[in-house]
């Protein structure tokens, strides 16, 4: 074990890792039969990069925030000519009785009409459409932003809770041997008159209750190891603590002005604010005019299977003018609602900033505590490490009996799963107050991966006019739309 004076000059982060080692060093652990059947180890940022490419929750973040993006050519669309083609056409039979021949007529109409329109002055309506939905992209790419810190933040501790509970598991194993082989000592002894079946009774019990405290640190483990699978895809092998320290903000003020600053859910809340009051502004334009111009091109064609055969082309252009006067009182509950949802914003953005200061706030404390648990724990365990060896010492020569050592045992085992858990939880409450700042994300924590840029689907989509194709490689699942089945119109209804 370290002495508390090697740690003392490191860094918090290095303190955790320095730990880590030593107290793995005290551990009984199996030694593996060749190099070759080793596997291959995975560091916590291999994690992190398997889960930011594979974790379902994240990917469909990614395709809703595509999804927003086509709000910008849909809003553009106001500016771009609507073209339509009408046809339509079928024999008749017309019947008059003006005619003095008073015969029925069969005529077969054809008409064919083009359509162009052009909007020329919209009172600004399209230009705020165009502004919310941008604004509503941005505040959908702080929403991924806040999915990714959370994918990865969940990603993280489970990483940290497969190694946690592999320790905890291995001294609870290490602990039932060391138990068991007092158990067979005692049965010796008994046999040989030095103690009473009592002492025996009580070493037994205490094997009984260690294996209980196996199966229940085995039943966490498998937990641990399902969580793992869940959120970054892969089964957990050899898992590798990171070597360095997390680029953490140095004082809780620093903390707490990132996070007011950078913290996703506070900026998405900014940005919907922002977009509320563009929603304003465009219910009140349904109540400007707009200036457009309506290009027809039309021909007309009337056949008369005995008469006569007649053709009419008209060509067009109209300087529209709209002023809407009065759709019912729609349009002005429209406006209050608007107005009603701003405020609504205003107050999550309130509600955000209070939730972001108290995540910080409770985050750090959180870090204190925890990095005064290793300290203290470690204490602990060199504590009781030197009565445990005193104890055998004194056990060995008749000065204590059986279950004064197997107490003391127990408290070593106490104090090394204390240990274990407060190192899980230094780490943990790193990475969690990086999230409340704003700073866990791939660019900042896999600085040798590719990190997903949310701005290339934008480019590619918002100046786009024609085409049903999503760029990348967009599939539809199923492939064809699924159609009702008997679960929804049953075959047989009953009378």
């Amino acid at each position: 074990m370290l002495a508390r004076h090697d740690i003392k000059g490191c860094t918090p982060g290095r303190q955790t890792v320095l730990l880590a080692s030593s107290l793995a060093a005290v551990l009984l652990l199996p030694e593996p039969a060749s190099a070759d059947a080793l596997p291959v180890p995975l560091t916590i940022e291999q994690a992190l990069a398997a889960a930011d490419q594979t974790n379902p929750q994240l990917l469909a973040a990614r395709a809703r925030l595509r999804q927003v993006d086509e709000g910008v050519p849909q809003a553009l669309s106001g500016w771009r000519p609507h073209v339509s083609v009408e046809a339509q056409g079928g024999p008749g039979i017309y019947t008059t009785n003006t005619d003095a021949k008073y015969y029925p007529e069969r005529r077969v109409p054809q008409d064919y009409e083009l359509t162009v329109t052009q909007n020329l002055y919209t009172s600004g309506r399209v230009h705020d459409e165009v502004a919310q939905a941008k604004v509503q992209i941005l505040a959908q790419r702080a929403m991924l932003a806040g999915s990714e810190a959370e994918v990865l933040l969940v990603a993280a501790l489970a990483f940290l809770d497969v190694v946690r509970d592999r320790d905890i598991l291995t001294l609870n194993r290490n602990q039932e041997v060391v138990v068991a082989r007092t158990v067979t000592a005692n049965r010796t002894e008994l046999a040989a008159g030095a103690i009473t079946e009592a002492d025996l009774a009580q070493s037994e019990a205490r094997l009984a209750r260690q294996m209980a405290a196996t199966s229940t640190a085995r039943a966490q483990l498998e937990t641990s190891e399902a969580g793992f699978e869940a959120a970054i895809g892969l089964h957990p092998g050899v898992l590798v603590l990171p070597a360095g320290d997390l680029p953490l903000p140095v004082t809780r003020e620093t903390a707490l002005a990132l996070a007011l600053q950078d913290n996703p859910a506070l900026s998405a809340a900014r940005r919907s604010l922002e977009a509320t009051r563009l929603g304003v502004d465009i219910a009140r334009d349904q109540l400007l005019p707009i200036i457009s111009i309506n290009g027809l091109v039309e021909h007309q064609r009337d056949y008369e299977y005995l008469m006569y055969n007649q053709r009419a082309n008209a060509a067009q252009a109209l300087l529209q003018f709209t002023m809407p006067l009065y759709q019912g009182g729609a349009e002005y509950s429209r406006i209050r609602a608007a107005k009603e949802g701003n405020v609504q914003a205003q107050e999550l953005v309130a509600q955000a900033e209070r939730q972001t200061r108290r995540i910080v706030v409770a985050g750090w404390a959180n870090l204190l505590a925890a990095r005064d648990r290793v300290q203290d724990a470690a204490a602990a365990t060199r504590a009781d490490r030197v009565a445990e060896v005193g104890l055998g010492q004194q056990q060995a020569v008749g000065a204590r009996t059986t279950i004064d050592l197997l107490n003391a045992e127990q408290e070593t085992l106490s104090s090394q799963v204390t240990e274990i858990s407060a190192r899980h939880d230094v780490l943990a409450a790193e990475i969690a107050l990086l999230g409340a700042a704003g700073r866990l994300d791939s660019s900042a924590l896999l600085p040798g991966a590719t990190p997903y840029d949310p701005t290339a689907h934008y480019h590619q989509v918002h100046e786009k006019w024609i085409g049903t194709t999503p760029p990348g490689n967009a599939v539809l699942a199923p492939a064809h739309s699924p159609e009702p089945g008997p679960e929804i119109d049953p075959v047989s209804h009953p009378h």
